[in-house]
């Protein structure tokens, strides 16, 4: 699963670029990374034995930052960008697209991207992202 979901957060256009690797993040600026949480969660158990479940993962970035207003501002507007993107798909439900098995039914963002480590010149940037899918039996 995580590797659809890294393909679909590779299309938003703030990560494109760099395209978003997996449980990996790159120590270069502008590098992203999707990362497991191990929290896989049942939601729903219908009679035909299919299941609604719920996957977490983080989504991690590293920016540069420093002490100037100018790219500290950039740094939250990239931010504030992929939040954005991520509400427009799940509100348009261009969703990651699986095998007959599995319907994703919402990507959002369960906790917003948060500073996580900084050094002389770059940040970690870290978001909570919640994936929710049906699977069949």
């Amino acid at each position: 699963m995580i590797e659809k979901i890294a393909e679909f957060f590779s299309t938003c256009p703030e990560l494109s670029e760099s395209g978003v690797m997996i449980n990996y993040l790159d120590k270069e600026p502008f590098s992203a990374a999707l990362i497991m949480c191990g929290e896989d969660t049942l939601e729903a158990e219908y009679t035909d034995g299919g299941q609604r479940r719920c996957e977490k993962f983080i989504l991690a970035i590293r920016q540069e930052y420093s002490g100037a207003n100018s790219q500290n501002s950039s740094a939250a507007k990239r931010c504030e960008a992929i939040e954005q993107w991520v509400k427009a798909q799940n509100d348009s439900e261009n969703l990651p697209q699986f095998d007959s098995l599995i319907s994703v039914l919402s990507v959002s963002i369960g906790k917003g991207f948060e500073i996580t480590q900084t050094g002389s010149v770059d940040a970690r940037f870290e978001a909570e992202i919640k994936v929710v899918y049906f699977m069949e039996k």
